[in-house]
């Protein structure tokens, strides 16, 4: 059986390669990423299901924040669009509220223990997402990846 998992979310081409590396060490499978695509291919004669989810483990275990999606699925177009949307608004009010904190830090003369505060919670509320990344990137001992 031949499947094909979209990894979206997928940016670091090291992890996609220590991931295919992973997954064709499972017995009975062999395993293919595209990485410009961003999507995994799998053949296998073993129990799918079993596998599929052995799969998703690695592939949480190296980039937790990719979503997985079989390629196959007949709404995966409509649910994207939808989910993407979403993701777009979300990120579009998070840019809005950083930058008019950052602003203003920059605007209104305060001391300067208060203006590093705002400046720091700009920072922290525009890259809030890499900076998780790297803290836990940093507990599973991938120190110098790029989210470092």
């Amino acid at each position: 059986m031949t499947s094909e998992l979209i990894l979206e979310g997928l940016d670091c081409a090291n992890c996609a390669n220590k991931i295919e590396n992973e997954v064709n060490n499972i017995d009975g499978v062999e395993a293919k990423i595209n990485f410009v695509n961003k999507t995994l291919t799998i053949k296998t004669e073993n129990n799918y299901d079993e596998i599929l989810n052995k799969v998703k483990n690695i592939i949480s275990k190296h980039e937790p924040h990719v979503k997985i999606m079989e390629k196959n699925k007949q709404n995966y177009k409509e649910e994207n669009h939808i989910e993407e949307e979403e993701n777009i608004k979300k990120e579009i009010i998070k840019l809005i509220i950083g930058a008019i904190v950052f602003a203003i830090g920059l605007i209104f003369p305060f001391s300067p223990t208060l203006d590093i505060a705002i400046f720091l919670l700009s920072y922290f509320i525009l890259g809030y997402e890499v900076l998780a990344r790297a803290v836990k990137g940093i507990f599973k001992g991938q120190m110098f990846n790029e989210n470092f």
